[in-house]
């Protein structure tokens, strides 16, 4: 098991612009050192599946204002149970296992961390979900 958490944390990009001062909190600091790096890494995965998801549902992403595609990208995530599981899913199997219990213990607290920076990834990145 430990040669699958190696392998896990070596595929993790750096994030240099990350504060990881002594003074942060426990579940700032996982927030930081483990769901950031995940989403960074899954990013392309994350776009996809919000791509798909939104075929699915026929949403014609391109006469949106920007404005109304704001607000669907938060809605699908927080209103759609079942795609937002997915998208926690892509980011829970990239944990190590100490990382899984980490997570685990405060599993609703972190969920809501990673839906909030799911929302802000895809808003930000707008121009790639067309």
């Amino acid at each position: 098991m430990s040669n699958r958490n190696e392998e896990i944390k070596k595929w993790r990009p750096t994030i240099k612009s990350i504060n990881t001062e002594l003074d942060s909190g426990d579940t700032e600091l996982f927030q930081n050192e483990v769901l950031r790096p995940i989403l960074k890494f899954q990013n392309d995965l994350l776009l996809t599946l919000f791509s798909d998801n939104r075929k699915k549902y026929k949403v014609d992403f391109k006469n949106l204002s920007t404005e109304e595609r704001l607000s669907y990208t938060d809605k699908s995530i927080k209103q759609d149970s079942k795609f937002r599981a997915l998208l926690i899913g892509a980011i829970v199997g990239l944990f190590s296992l100490e990382e899984y219990h980490t997570y685990s213990k405060e599993s609703s607290v972190m969920n809501r961390r990673i839906v909030t920076m799911l929302v802000q990834r895809f808003q930000d990145q707008l121009e790639l979900l067309q």
